[in-house]
């Protein structure tokens, strides 16, 4: 589609923040790769036309200008107030009920008794012509401070919660965005303001640039909260002015909405009562933002209608080259979680008319590991852009997703785990077979612990093997247990080093004896699959294949052929002789997207071509236990079940067909005799569901 025409579709869509009432006199684009260009002579000279000519728009809402949004309403009376709102409009925008609503009034009320500046009340009026919420009492002035901000201990719309394990509950209606930039009214409001009328946001993506490029500014835009880092030569005014030509009614710009330190400039602008004691106060109240706010910053671009990306820096021009430096978009950890597909991108900074950016040859690094000398050897090839942000979007599953963000680079090395959190969460990273199940909690953002802490929380929350087996083989947990053949030294997923490895997964660390606890809790609770104890398990250097030994339905010992999960084998020290090892078969019994999925059809049940089997030790004694009578299918724990530990020493994969891969009724399970059969009770009737088995 021309993308000129792409954008009068987007300004007709009542998306709450896209609609532009003056005609563009340019030219169409005659090449549909090319994003909106902006025009920045234009822009200027209809910044200086909007005196004299009708008023700009965006979804018939007037813009500002800097002058009418900074100045300040504390002197005004609410009948003056209320005669320059509809001087801005050109008539009343509300309803006239709504100017004789008690609600009308204490609004008024808030802006001039705290002085506030006029952009405020634009912002606010903006949202009251669509927004209920502000005459039903949900919206009250009483809820904020003298900034805008939520008060302590108010919950408005549906913040995120909290649990006791430092976890973020998600939800469908979850506010990922605290803050929104108001493009008409250039302030920062409270996203609750404008979260009811079905609101998608077109946040801006940016690669920021080295320390020494900052140049921090006091602006009244996020009244005066923190001051605002941008690149050197670089204003709020100018992003402004191209947002605006766009048509971009809100935004979420993280300068300007994720609370930033403060740094303490001295100039004209600066607040009068930042001492000492306000810097640390608002450092504080700034670390408890983050906690949650880092985490869900993905969740914002995820949702997005467009992104606008600047590609050298916000709000710098864009450059075909630098590709291959640090702080270059492409390059950025940060980054990897603001990606949509290039129909939802707009590249942003476009001044020259000649330049196709998405035409442009990327020098994108590719990695490739060698088996002979277990390295990974880095080769340069020239790709475009839209390639190159296809393959990232086109993703197939997580571990791709971890792979890329090894290659990433990040100013503290905890922010390649933090740009993880959101990204591994989302529903848009699917399996090999079937879509993987989105968490419905995210990992709060914690400063100060180091890259593997965090990565052992990440895990903890994302890794789970649920009841909804058919729906979990490709799963980030299982995923984890089949990419990666050695554990930790600690837990049975790999370390952050390890996995800063991929894709050499040769890697073993000295594991803990078999009495010794692991330092946090971030046991791996299986419900599913089937559990085989007392097998033997040996390496044959010949044929290269594991072998297993255990008994089967009639007390006869059987054999199986077994090879590595990853199918490189690189030593077989985590199989010892002596040992008796127990084996989990995670398969799933049954698949909902059997057309697509890589099974065999079955009289009985499905069954995979590889299974995959987790190898393990024992931590505690298995006790033999019994399945309770239940009165009903849905009837819950009535005790808590006993909890069977395991140690996982490596991950297997067995072929049910043999050799030959092409049989039509391979055998459906390993033929040993299993000690438990853990399926959804729900679906299948009841189950042993007294033993609760924990990996660890």
């Amino acid at each position: 589609m021309d993308q000129m025409k792409r954008f009068a579709l987007l300004n007709d869509d009542d998306t709450g923040f896209a609609s532009t009432d003056e005609e563009d006199d340019e030219e169409d684009s005659t090449d549909s790769d090319i994003e909106l260009i902006f025009d920045w002579k234009k822009a200027v000279r209809k910044e200086e036309r909007l005196t004299s000519h009708p008023r700009k728009t965006v979804r018939s809402d007037p813009v500002l200008t800097l002058e009418e949004s900074e100045e300040l309403v504390g002197g005004l009376s609410e009948v003056e107030l209320e005669s320059k709102i509809r001087a801005i409009w050109g008539g009343p925008p509300l309803e006239l009920e709504d100017y004789a609503s008690q609600e009308y009034h204490a609004w008024l009320h808030y802006f001039i008794s705290h002085n506030h500046c006029f952009g405020m009340v634009h912002a606010c009026i903006c949202a009251m012509v669509r927004e209920a919420r502000f005459f039903s009492g949900e919206i009250k002035p009483e809820y904020y401070d003298q900034h805008g901000e939520v008060l302590d201990g108010v919950e408005v719309g549906q913040p995120p919660i909290v649990d006791k394990d430092d976890n973020i509950l998600l939800g469908p209606h979850i506010d990922c965005a605290r803050r929104v930039w108001d493009v008409c009214a250039n302030r920062v409001i409270p996203h609750s303001w404008v979260r009811g009328f079905n609101l998608r946001l077109m946040p801006i993506s940016h690669a920021w640039v080295s320390d020494e490029e900052i140049v921090y500014s006091w602006t009244s835009v996020n009244h005066r909260l923190w001051p605002v880092p941008f690149p050197r030569g670089v204003d709020i005014e100018t992003i402004r002015a191209e947002l605006v030509h766009l048509g971009i009614r809100y935004t979420w710009l993280d300068v300007l909405c994720l609370r930033q330190k403060v740094q303490p400039i001295a100039d004209t602008t600066m607040p009068v009562n930042l001492d000492k004691a306000e810097i640390a106060k608002r450092e504080q109240k700034r670390l408890e933002e983050w906690k949650v706010d880092v985490p869900l910053i993905g969740g914002i671009y995820a949702d997005a209608y467009h992104i606008v990306t600047y590609l050298n820096g916000l709000g710098r021009p864009f450059r075909p080259e630098g590709w291959e430096n640090e702080r270059h978009w492409i390059r950025r950890a940060w980054t990897l979680q603001e990606m949509l597909n290039i129909d939802q991108t707009i590249i942003a900074g476009l001044r020259d008319r000649s330049i196709n950016p998405w035409r442009c040859n990327v020098c994108a690094p590719l990695y490739f590991y060698s088996l002979l000398t277990s390295q990974v050897n880095q080769v340069n090839e020239k790709t475009t852009l839209r390639k190159a942000i296809d393959d990232i979007d086109m993703m197939k599953d997580r571990i791709e997703a971890v792979w890329e963000m090894q290659h990433r680079c990040a100013s503290n090395p905890l922010d390649k785990v933090a740009g993880l959190f959101f990204f591994l969460f989302n529903q848009r990273c699917q399996g090999d077979f079937v879509s993987a199940k989105p968490c419905d909690t995210v990992p709060t953002y914690i400063p100060s612990e180091t890259p593997s802490y965090a990565w052992n929380r990440l895990v903890k929350t994302a890794a789970r093997i649920e009841e909804d087996d058919e729906e979990e083989l490709m799963s980030f947990g299982v995923q984890l247990l089949k990419i990666f053949p050695h554990p930790s030294a600690e837990h049975w997923f790999p370390s952050w080093a390890q996995v800063m490895q991929y894709p050499d997964v040769s890697i073993q660390e000295h594991q803990l004896e078999d009495g010794v606890q692991p330092e946090r809790e971030c046991s791996l609770h299986i419900n599913v699959g089937r559990l085989y104890k007392g097998c033997d398990i040996r390496w044959d250097s010949e044929t290269k294949y594991y072998f297993a030994t255990a008994p089967g339905p009639d007390g006869v010992d059987l054999e199986v052929k077994l090879f590595s999960s990853t199918g490189k084998h690189f030593s077989g020290n985590e199989i010892k002789a002596g040992y008796s090892y127990v084996i989990i078969d995670i398969t799933p019994s049954k698949m909902k997207d059997l057309e697509n999925s890589r099974i065999y059809a079955h009289p009985e049940k499905p069954a995979w071509r590889k299974h995959l089997l987790v190898v393990c030790r024992e931590i505690t004694p298995w006790i033999k236990t019994q399945s309770p009578t239940m009165s009903s299918v849905h009837e819950k724990y009535k005790t808590n079940p006993y909890q069977y530990i395991l140690r996982r020493v490596t991950t297997l994969q067995w072929n049910p067909a043999g050799q030959d891969s092409k049989s039509d009724k391979p055998q459906a399970w390993l033929p040993f005799q299993p000690t438990l059969v853990m399926t959804n009770f729900q679906k299948e009737g009841p189950r042993n569901i007294d033993v609760k088995v924990s990996l660890q």
